[in-house]
């Protein structure tokens, strides 16, 4: 299966997939899974070489410096410091389950949830109301307890949150109860 991949011919085509796969991660991350498991497979499958540490550096000497850039400016290493707010993607259909600590964040995101009938990118709309009520907090001590609230809902129903990561998986990265309004295929919905 992967012989086409291995071959010292192909290498080239590796490097130059994982170039492309490498500036993909940096606008959607989840690419990055499958650049690891990409990389796993190739590894596996062949004695590691020269060639195979180069298909290794290269993308990390391209996604690094942008963890890098996330790192000085949240203090967190990551591909992303949208993290906490992707996340209620699936949290954000039961954070009535987040912990009593976080109700001045939780409330505001449910009102607005119940107003437009889905969480699917909900937090977008209910950010404002949510961060008028840490008016105290940065950007990134916000974030922090937007994702701590996100991992408090899991903590209390983790199957609610595994039904909705498998869902989304299952429909192809389109978040599971998309409303009306995040349709991408509308023609497949009559």
């Amino acid at each position: 299966m992967y012989k086409s991949i291995t071959n010292k011919d192909n290498v080239k085509y590796l490097i130059v997939s994982f170039i492309v796969i490498s500036f993909g991660v940096l606008v959607r991350p989840i690419l990055a899974t499958v650049m690891f498991a990409y990389l796993l497979v190739y590894n596996i499958r062949k004695k590691p070489s020269l060639r195979s540490y180069i298909s290794i550096i290269v993308p990390l000497i391209i996604i690094l410096p942008w963890v890098y850039i996330v790192w000085a400016n949240t203090g967190k290493i990551g591909l992303t410091s949208l993290m906490p707010k992707n996340i209620t993607n699936h949290t954000g259909a039961f954070l009535e389950y987040a912990d009593d600590e976080f109700s001045r964040m939780r409330e505001p995101y449910i009102e607005e949830r119940d107003v437009r009938g889905t969480h699917v990118m909900n937090i977008f709309r209910a950010q404002a109301a949510m961060r008028a009520n840490y008016p105290e907090l940065t950007n990134t001590e916000y974030n922090d307890e937007l994702m701590r609230m996100s991992l408090s809902a899991i903590k209390n129903k983790p199957l609610l949150y595994i039904r909705s990561v498998l869902t989304t998986l299952v429909r192809n990265h389109i978040p599971c109860n998309p409303s009306d309004e995040f349709r991408p295929f509308r023609f497949l919905h009559p």
